[in-house]
Formats: structure tokens, C-alpha cells, sequence
């Protein structure tokens, strides 16, 4: 009983709540086990950072709990933009991850780019509200000999990439 009951909290640890997508201390390990398999298997993989555009906005005129629904809404359209196999988490406020196993430069690029259009004619309606948001994304493809944090962090300027050049765009590399 006891270990059952650890189990489920270590679940719900791992869990965003607002979401029930992974949280970041699910994304980190899950990203290095399948880096560990991408290096010694000659694999490929990708793997993707998104940010809500503008976000900050959404909250401040609609309030927080308008917002929360708004992410919840963007994890469905994330989750129906991938395959079964790729993984998404929320590991930030209104930063989003997707991990690619297997996946190529095309394959990704497809599907963020699917995603990217899907919340941008997404509306979302609360009551009297409607709400429209993009997403800014950031893709790095792994390199051969590239670490995990080099990987990531090609990601991450992406994403920041992708924001200066007026957001609302999926770069990929």
C-alpha cells in the first residue's frame, strides 16, 4: 500500500496539474534517457521549445484563471499536432517542450509548423470572451557529438530567435 501510494505522488510530481502534461521534472530525465539511446544508436532526434506569445497579456486583461484555461487549451492542440511517440511537457509558465525521438528535420518542422498555424486561427471563447494567441518555437536538430545541454540550448536560441524576428514563427535548425 505504501508503495502504491509513493507512486502516485511520484505521478503527480511529475504531472503539471493545470495541464496533465509532464512537468519539467519529468521532461529533463525522459530527454536525457532518449539522448542516451539518440548517442548510442545513431539515432535521430528533435526537440523543440514554444513560448505563448505575449502571454503576460492574456492574464493582465483576462485575469490568471483566463489564462490557465488558454494553456490548457494549447496543450490539446499540442498533443494533437504530434505523434504518439513524441513526448510534450509544460516547463515553464507558458513555455511548452516537445521531444522528437526519431524524428527528422522535416517531420518536426511539419508538425510545430501545424501546431503554430492551429493556435494561431484557434479561438478561444470563454463566455463573452474570445481570445486568439500565437506561439513563437524554437527547434534544434541533435548533431552528431553534440551534447544534451548544447541541444537544448540550440533550441533555446531559436526560440529567442524567433521572438526578435516579430514572433508568432517556428524556426528550426
Amino acid at each position: 500500500m505504501v508503495s502504491r501510494s509513493r507512486d502516485i505522488w511520484q505521478s503527480k510530481a511529475r504531472t503539471d496539474q493545470l495541464t496533465g502534461l509532464p512537468n519539467r521534472y519529468a521532461f529533463f530525465p525522459e530527454l536525457a534517457r532518449i539522448f542516451h539511446h539518440t548517442e548510442i544508436g545513431d539515432q535521430r532526434l528533435v526537440v523543440a521549445m514554444i513560448d505563448v506569445d505575449h502571454f503576460k497579456s492574456v492574464n493582465d486583461n483576462y485575469g490568471h484563471a483566463t489564462g490557465d484555461r488558454v494553456l490548457a487549451q494549447i496543450a490539446v492542440l499540442m498533443q494533437d499536432a504530434v505523434r504518439d511517440s513524441d513526448i510534450v511537457a509544460r516547463v515553464g509558465g507558458e513555455e511548452f517542450a516537445i521531444i522528437f525521438p526519431g524524428g527528422n528535420k522535416l517531420q518536426a518542422e511539419r508538425a510545430l509548423e501545424r501546431l503554430r498555424m492551429e493556435c494561431e486561427k484557434h479561438v478561444f471563447h470563454f463566455g463573452e470572451i474570445d481570445i486568439t494567441v500565437t506561439l513563437s518555437i524554437g527547434a534544434a536538430v541533435y548533431q552528431p557529438k553534440e551534447s544534451k545541454d548544447a541541444l537544448m540550448g540550440r533550441a533555446d536560441s531559436l526560440l529567442y530567435l524567433a521572438k526578435e524576428q516579430g514572433r508568432n514563427r517556428t524556426l528550426i535548425g
